[in-house]
């Protein structure tokens, strides 16, 4: 159930991604990523995927157990990829197997929590702001 003060906040907040009923992210378009990552990770525990997208779990010695890692690294696939906008599952979709998709994903979004890049995030907008303020000054 809803508060009034939720609904409220929605109304001035954009669309975000939803978690679906199985507890896993739908359409996420890259913003907080902190939160998209745990959602994921929480959905790939309860599939016992875990091992298979940190990569501590590799294709066994037999054909039976090459087969079921090659099974579970497509569902892994499956799960990343429909937890993405379209946009960022382009981009990520040519990895052949799950494991490669998610260290992509993780390799983009963990640096953009960095504190250095967050700086040098708040440098480059404050110089594109001075930039702007200069160029919209009327001049007698």
């Amino acid at each position: 159930m809803s508060s009034s003060s939720d609904s409220d906040d929605s109304k001035h907040k954009k669309k975000a991604f939803k978690i679906g009923y199985k507890g896993i992210a739908l359409r996420w378009d890259g913003e907080d990523w902190i939160f998209y990552e745990q959602s994921m990770i929480n959905a790939f525990e309860k599939s016992l995927l875990d091992e298979i997208v940190l990569g501590t779990k590799t294709e066994g010695d037999t054909e039976e157990e090459n087969n079921d890692f090659k099974k579970k690294q497509a569902k892994v696939k499956i799960l990343i990829q429909g937890s993405l906008s379209m946009r960022l599952a382009k981009q990520v979709m040519s990895k052949k197997t799950g494991t490669a998709m998610w260290r992509e994903l993780c390799s983009i979004y963990d640096g953009k929590t960095n504190s250095a890049t967050k700086v040098q995030k708040v440098y480059r907008l404050n110089g594109e702001l001075r930039h702007k303020q200069i160029h919209t000054r009327e001049y007698p």
